[in-house]
């Protein structure tokens, strides 16, 4: 199966992602000094990303095994993480003055793109958009995947 074998290099490359989290915390010599909330929160979606794209990746294979509809079912999983993310996120900023780590436009794209992919992914769990299947799930993964890249050079390339 070509989408499983899609799906296992999609979690080898989270799984590195979240691995890097130690090179972070080194190159930004956050051992130095106590970390603020933006920081705290950024490695948080960091980690929350990347290895839920791991999770993630796996899940198909995993409601295969169980012989009930893989795409919609993962679809369905995956659409309700990603909304607890945004609601998280959201709640998190709200009233919030810090400087964030991620500059104003590319997050609001990110939230933007974030919403898409979660009603893509439900609208597919629901079963609407039946020949998408697969390729809205592999949407959101990469998207969450994007997500973590964002998080890890907003923490890497932070100004000191």
């Amino acid at each position: 199966m070509e989408q499983a074998e899609t799906l296992r290099t999609i979690a080898e490359v989270a799984t590195a992602f979240a691995g890097f989290s130690g090179v972070v915390l080194v190159l930004g010599r956050r051992t130095e000094r106590e970390w603020s909330y933006v920081e705290t929160a950024t490695i948080s979606l960091f980690l929350f990303f990347s290895l839920g794209v791991v999770f993630f990746a796996l899940v198909p294979l995993l409601v295969e095994a169980a012989g009930v509809p893989v795409w919609r079912i993962s679809n369905g999983l995956l659409g309700i993480y990603h909304l607890a993310l945004i609601i998280w996120v959201g709640n998190g900023i709200r009233g919030r003055t810090d400087r964030l780590l991620v500059p104003l436009w590319p997050g609001i794209a990110a939230m933007t793109g974030g919403f898409g992919t979660v009603v893509f992914n439900l609208l597919v769990a629901a079963g609407a958009l039946q020949p998408l299947l697969f390729f809205a799930y592999l949407v959101a993964i990469v998207f969450l995947l994007a997500m973590a890249a964002m998080m890890f050079a907003a923490l890497l390339f932070e100004s000191r």
